[in-house]
């Protein structure tokens, strides 16, 4: 599991929209999720840059039951800390804004953050060892999570079981060094990008 570099995906899949003119990133968050009209406008670009002011998501926000990102969303939305702080007037580093930015891409392409990940980015680039993750896949190779414990008799337990597909676009994709090492080569010197959507995030 790669953890937060999933960010970097999800960014770059707002962005591939963009070229595609399916979306802008200066676009108001309520454009593609109404139920955040009224609710102070971030926009994409703010979610990208964690300057947005979303209070990264309570606990209550995440079920063992599969949902989408949207219904994620839905729920960041009623949130009773909505913001930290007023949009774009401050940074802090919150998964909620990748999310947030996960039901996006689901609400322009209309397939799933999984689907559309796998048809934009890891097929044409052949990132066969890369995927969004979900806890039932049987992965050759899987490397097991640990937590440290902090006693030095035994200083290592496996991690706890955290419904991984709902972290979304914030942290569910697997991985592998060689996939990624790839997907670094073509994201700042191929042309899965054009330079201006590269720039704008």
């Amino acid at each position: 599991r790669a953890g937060s570099i999933t960010k970097q995906f999800t960014a770059a899949l707002i962005a591939k929209l963009q070229d595609e003119r399916q979306l802008s990133v200066y676009d108001p968050l309520s454009k593609y999720l109404p139920f955040f009209k009224g609710h102070g406008e971030p926009t994409l670009l703010e979610l990208i840059h964690h300057t947005a002011g979303f209070h990264d998501q309570e606990s209550d926000c995440v079920s063992q039951a599969p949902v989408t990102q949207i219904e994620l969303a839905k729920r960041i939305s009623e949130q009773k800390t909505l913001y930290d702080f007023p949009p774009g007037t401050s940074w802090l580093y919150s998964n909620a804004n990748y999310i947030l930015l996960g039901a996006v891409v689901e609400a322009v392409t209309k397939q799933t953050l999984a689907e559309t990940a796998e048809q934009m980015i890891f097929f044409p680039l052949k990132l066969t060892d890369t995927a969004f993750d979900s806890h039932s896949d049987i992965v050759m190779r899987r490397a097991s999570g640990y937590s440290g414990t902090g006693n030095s008799v035994k200083p290592f337990v496996n991690a706890d079981f955290i419904p991984i597909e709902q972290t979304g676009g914030a942290g569910a994709i697997r991985s592998t060094a060689h996939d990624l090492c790839r997907w670094h080569y073509s994201l700042f010197t191929g042309d899965f990008l054009t330079e201006n959507s590269r720039n704008s995030i």
